[in-house]
C-alpha cells in the first residue's frame, strides 16, 4: 500500500521561509563582497596617493632650489625650519626684573620669574616646541598683557598662548586673572583653542604631569 503525502499550507509556508534565509545569505553575502572590493579600491588609491604626498609636499619645493635662486623667489609655503625660524626672531620688548627678585635660568639660558616658569620653559623645550617669554599681546577690552609663554604648534602652525597663575590664593590676584581669562575668552582664544591656562596655590604647586599632558594635547 502506498501513502502519499500531501502538502500542507504549512509546509508550504516553511518551503517559503527556508528558501528566504537561503536568499538573503546570499544577497547579503554578494553585497559584502562587493563592499570589500570598493573598499579595497579606495585603500589602495589612498596609499599611492599617500605615497606622491609624502615625496612632492609643497614645504619641500623651496630647500630644493639652489641658494642663490632660493634668493630671488618668495615660497608659497615656507619650510618648518624657516617658518619656525621667522617666528622666533620677530623682535618684541618683555618685562623687566625687579633689581631684587629671584633668578631661575632656563635650559636656554633665559631668566624666568618662577619655578613654575622655570619648569614649563624647559618642558617645551625638552618638547622642541618654539615660544617666546612674556611676549606683549594686545588684549581686546583689557589692554597690553604679557602671556608667560607665546607657543607655536610647529605641525599646525598655530600660535598659542600660556598663562600661568601662580597665586591663585592671593584674592586681589585671583580678581586680575579672572577678569583676564574672561577677556581672552571674549577675543575668541578659548582655554584649548588658543589659549593654555595651569594655576598653582601655595599649596598646590604646578603639577608637571598636567604641564607635560597639556603640551602634547595642543602643542606637538
Amino acid at each position: 500500500m502506498q501513502f502519499y503525502h500531501r502538502e500542507t499550507r504549512s509546509d508550504r509556508q516553511g518551503s517559503y521561509l527556508r528558501d528566504g534565509a537561503v536568499a538573503e545569505r546570499l544577497a547579503q553575502k554578494d553585497y559584502d563582497r562587493k563592499v570589500l572590493n570598493v573598499i579595497k579600491t579606495e585603500q589602495d588609491c589612498l596609499l599611492q596617493y599617500l605615497g606622491v604626498y609624502e615625496s612632492q609636499t609643497l614645504e619641500g619645493v623651496y630647500p630644493m632650489l639652489s641658494e642663490d635662486r632660493q634668493k630671488l623667489v618668495t615660497p608659497l609655503v615656507l619650510p618648518d625650519e624657516l617658518f619656525v625660524k621667522e617666528w622666533m626672531e620677530k623682535p618684541y620688548t618683555g618685562l623687566g626684573f625687579a633689581e631684587d627678585a629671584p633668578e631661575y635660568i632656563t635650559d636656554r639660558g633665559e631668566r624666568v620669574r618662577s619655578k613654575s616658569e622655570l619648569i614649563i620653559a624647559n618642558l617645551l623645550n625638552r618638547y622642541h616646541i618654539p615660544y617666546r617669554y612674556e611676549a606683549p599681546y594686545e588684549l581686546p577690552g583689557f589692554g597690553t598683557v604679557y602671556p608667560d609663554y607665546t607657543v607655536l604648534n610647529v605641525r599646525t602652525r598655530k600660535t598659542w598662548y600660556w598663562e600661568h597663575q601662580g597665586m591663585m590664593d592671593d584674592p586681589a590676584y585671583i580678581e586680575r586673572a579672572v577678569r583676564k581669562e574672561q577677556a581672552y575668552i571674549r577675543s575668541g582664544l578659548l582655554p584649548g583653542e588658543g589659549l593654555i591656562l595651569t594655576s598653582e596655590t601655595q599649596y598646590t604647586p604646578l603639577s608637571v604631569k598636567v604641564a607635560e599632558a597639556l603640551i602634547r594635547a595642543y602643542l606637538l
